[in-house]
């Protein structure tokens, strides 16, 4: 690729996911997607990524390669701006909150410090606070940390709930509180730094459903931990769950909403508007919590693993809509045993889900087992995949509940004598003839079975 060519390139690409950044999620990834590819032949195939120099010190060390010839290094200087700004949105791979440019004069170290943190960079602005990224003065260490920097004094409540909330946590999968300072004039505290970026970032559909399942189990154990000291997160989305530099690892941060019962005190106003939108309980639209459960975490976490299964997202309880049903036109059996689970979570009723995230990697835990196991799912509706010849599928013969058969056979067929008024289920494999027979009646739920629509 000349030059001339690269640098169109960069630029329509760019332009494209400008248009596309606050309009469709999804289309975002592919073009994130598109957009490595443009950066590998740029800058030659045998390097994924853009060499350190000048001011660009964003790239983690391990993935920074060299640079290719003289005709790339003009590529860059033509079209540095845009390659910059799609670098920005790479957030899975590359550090793009690091790769803003100062905004500020960093020279002047007293107004670019707080307490023993030198800002290396700004990194981003929320409506309550600003981040940096900092280091540590009085020492030779180059670990990067983030400071956040509260932005609104009568929002102070809020700052100490997360900084209370954290020093209550000490968990893998839960951000580390490094140094805090919520009494002084400008409120701060200092939090490890995430190299892998946000969840929200990170192209989902490149990793297989399994490991997108133990992402979600690592999420569920940071946020069962909080549940168990009294804290609700209450602002669980992709964008408040971070990734360490292996890219596979999540932390839950972001307790600036959090709600913490420590038995005396109460931190967060419940009747202020929280949560995000897409991922909210019901109950707490609005602000209208008398009470706050983690039954309301529990809504939120069933949203985000519908998420991470397809990048989609959708508000209140509509994933059993018809353009939303993961199991329509799906012959991934899989997914009719993760619908059984977002059943009892993406519950409007709060009384009807499950109650908090202990519970929720109890029945998460025999999720795994049952897909691991290639175990069925109770319901008509779902494909039977035949566990003899493993090719054909089973199909119903004898119906369960009128004992009557679909087609020509009935029970005696089978060489069963019927005494008294028993329910029978008898399914036969297309292709072996292999069968499979049931009593839903002696189940500990004899309606177990999903009637086939």
């Amino acid at each position: 690729m000349n030059t001339k060519d690269a640098s169109a390139l960069i630029d329509g690409l760019s332009s494209q996911i400008d248009e596309l950044y606050y309009e469709d999620a999804n289309e975002l990834r592919k073009f994130k997607l598109s957009a490595r590819m443009v950066i590998a032949r740029v800058f030659g195939e045998s390097s994924h990524y853009i060499e350190d120099f000048e001011s660009i010190e964003f790239l983690p060390r391990a993935d920074r390669g060299p640079f290719m010839g003289a005709e790339k290094l003009e590529v860059w200087d033509q079209g540095k701006d845009q390659l910059q700004h799609l670098l920005r949105l790479m957030k899975a791979d590359l550090d793009l909150d690091a790769a803003a440019e100062p905004t500020e004069d960093l020279s002047d170290t007293s107004r670019n410090s707080f307490g023993n943190w030198v800002i290396v960079r700004p990194l981003s602005e929320g409506g309550q606070s600003e981040t940096y990224l900092v280091k540590e003065s009085g020492t030779n260490s180059e670990q990067l940390y983030v400071l956040k920097k509260l932005k609104h004094p009568e929002k102070l409540h809020r700052f100490e709930g997360e900084v209370k909330a954290c020093q209550a946590l000490t968990h893998e999968n839960i951000v580390r509180l490094v140094d805090f300072a919520p009494d002084g004039q400008t409120p701060y505290l200092v939090t490890e730094y995430c190299e892998g970026g946000t969840l929200s970032a990170l192209p989902m559909e490149t990793h297989p459903l399994a490991t997108r399942l133990q992402m979600f189990a690592a999420i569920c154990r940071g946020v069962a931990h909080a549940h168990t000291k009294g804290i609700v997160h209450r602002d669980i989305k992709p964008d408040n769950i971070f990734l360490r530099k292996d890219f596979r690892t999540p932390v839950v941060g972001d307790f600036g909403i959090c709600y913490y019962d420590t038995g005396g005190e109460r931190y967060t106003l419940v009747n202020e508007p929280v949560g995000p939108r897409m991922y909210i309980a019901p109950e707490l639209e609005d602000g209208r919590a008398d009470a706050v459960k983690p039954a309301s975490d529990t809504y939120s976490l069933g949203k985000l693993l519908y998420w991470m299964l397809t990048g989609r997202i959708f508000a209140r309880e509509k994933h059993r809509e018809l353009q939303y049903d993961l199991t329509k036109d799906n012959s991934d059996p899989s997914f009719y045993l993760i619908y059984e689970l977002l059943d009892q979570l993406i519950v409007a009723d709060p009384s009807k889900r499950i109650g908090d995230a202990n519970e929720l990697l109890k029945h998460f835990d025999i999720l795994v087992k049952r897909i691991e196991l290639r175990a069925h799912a109770i319901d008509l509706n779902a494909p039977q995949l035949c566990t003899y010849c493993g090719t054909g599928k089973y199909r119903r013969v004898v119906n369960a509940d009128t004992l009557q058969s679909p087609g020509s056979a009935d029970i005696s067929n089978f060489g069963l004598n019927i005494v008294g008024a028993p329910f029978w289920l008898i399914m036969v494999c297309s292709h072996c003839g292999h069968v499979q027979m049931f009593r839903p009646d002696h189940a500990e739920d004899r309606n177990a079975w999903k009637k086939q629509n």
